[in-house]
């Protein structure tokens, strides 16, 4: 008497996050890459590093510009770092999504406007009040660098098969912070004065320490911050380098499709 031959299992079912099938479709393979969930728990991270700044108001009891400008410059770098360290990393870490490119800016339209209104009221009075030159270059420096990092992302997602995951979040992190570590082992750049308006030298080839220096105090200008031609001309230079990357990611996610479709 011989076995019957083994059915084979049936495909386990794809479900969402609240353990839904999808309606008239085989997967989620659709919706993967949407920014949804995404788009909320960024809303969340945001209010969390807001509180970094009301928290450090009301630890000194006052409200002025000596108070609120530190801790607006700390919540300034920690949403900076949720863009180009936390973003990558989360999606990195999902299935890749079928169309890389449109995925990449759909994430950066959910982020970046939010962004854009923590930053904009820091120059009323009753808060940073700084020039409005310098809240438009911190805007200009969250825009340029979540279009580089989306660039390097998207490009990630496209080859995430010819090379491993670990390996693109590591590329990012070189990208994003590789300047502040060699700053800080003193292999690169030199400390500016405090009277000098131009950017610190390589402070602006990182997006943690570009926030750092268009805040920079600079009194003997008479303001609080200062903001020369040469900090358009350095964001100008990295949303070059971010537009290669998009390109890149462009013609590699073509190639993926292709693929597939032979």
């Amino acid at each position: 008497m011989t076995d019957a031959p083994a059915q084979p299992a049936e495909p386990k079912a794809d479900l969402d996050l609240f353990g839904k099938a999808p309606k008239g479709r085989a997967d989620w393979s659709h919706r993967r890459g949407e920014p949804r969930l995404f788009a909320i728990l960024w809303m969340l991270f945001l209010m969390a590093t807001s509180g970094i700044m009301l928290l450090g108001v009301a630890a000194a009891n006052a409200i002025s510009p000596s108070v609120t400008r530190p801790a607006a410059i700390a919540m300034l770098v920690c949403a900076m770092l949720g863009i180009t360290v936390l973003w990558p990393m989360v999606r990195l870490s999902q299935v890749a999504p079928q169309h890389p490119v449109r995925a990449a800016v759909g994430d950066l339209v959910v982020m970046l406007p939010p962004a854009y209104a923590l930053i904009l009221p820091q120059a009323f009075w009753f808060l940073s009040d700084w020039p409005i030159a310098v809240v438009l270059a911190v805007a200009g420096a969250f825009t340029v660098w979540g279009v580089l990092v989306g660039g390097v992302l998207a490009l990630a997602l496209a080859t995430v098969r010819q090379v491993g995951r670990v390996s693109w979040m590591l590329v990012i992190l070189a990208v994003t912070l590789g300047a502040p570590v060699l700053l800080g082992v003193g292999l690169v750049g030199s400390p500016a004065r405090a009277t000098n308006a131009d950017p610190t030298p390589w402070w602006m080839a990182s997006p943690v320490t570009a926030v750092l220096d268009i805040t920079r105090p600079r009194d003997a200008t008479g303001r609080s911050a200062r903001v020369a031609a040469r900090h358009w001309r350095e964001l100008g230079a990295t949303a070059a380098v971010g537009g290669i990357a998009w390109i890149l990611a462009g013609v590699a996610a073509g190639f993926a499709r292709a693929a597939r479709d032979a």
